[in-house]
């Protein structure tokens, strides 16, 4: 061992060669952490995005259930959630915060309804998700969690709607004949 100590002291070309070899090792472990962080920051966007999509979808899915507050017409919005495998669970609430259906996902597939009522919701979660445009995503320790307001009509202006022209007027219905 100290044979090769003296030699790498002695030696111009080894001391190159270790400084090398600890640039390249330096570099690599840098790109290596700049590629995992990047993937991360990648799914964890995707996933948000999938959520916001999922839970708008299921706002739009649910609008007669949760003005009727009737839990049998809920119930096939909330199962076509479930077809999707990273959702882990879904509730649906009134405007007063009163659960209005809540399944949740076991950890070996099967889904449950959460009996009874759970809980309410907070009443400042349905100021946020009405003043902000985008959708609300909450980071849990396991889980993402997106609420979306159900709203009872189109979410287009009447102006930027593709069934009206001229502001929602209907259409001059005088035309011309030719012959």
């Amino acid at each position: 061992m100290r044979f090769l100590i003296a030699k790498f002291r002695e030696s111009l070309g080894a001391q190159v060669f270790v400084a090398f070899t600890a640039l390249i090792f330096f570099i690599c472990i840098s790109f290596i952490a700049l590629f995992v962080n990047r993937q991360h920051t990648t799914l964890l966007s995707d996933w948000e995005q999938n959520g916001r999509l999922l839970a708008k979808m299921l706002a739009y899915q649910s609008r007669i259930g949760v003005f009727s507050e009737n839990e049998e017409i809920l119930k096939p919005s909330v199962e076509s959630l479930f077809q999707y495998e990273t959702v882990t669970g879904a509730a649906i609430y009134n405007s007063n915060g009163k659960v209005l259906t809540w399944e949740v996902r076991k950890n070996n597939g099967v889904r449950a309804q959460v009996p009874g009522e759970v809980g309410t919701a907070e009443k400042g979660i349905f100021k946020r998700i009405s003043d902000h445009a985008e959708l609300p995503v909450f980071q849990l320790k396991d889980t993402m969690v997106v609420w979306a307001p159900v709203w009872s009509g189109s979410s287009l202006p009447i102006n930027d709607s593709p069934y009206f022209e001229n502001g929602g007027k209907a259409k001059d219905s005088t035309r011309q004949n030719s012959f």
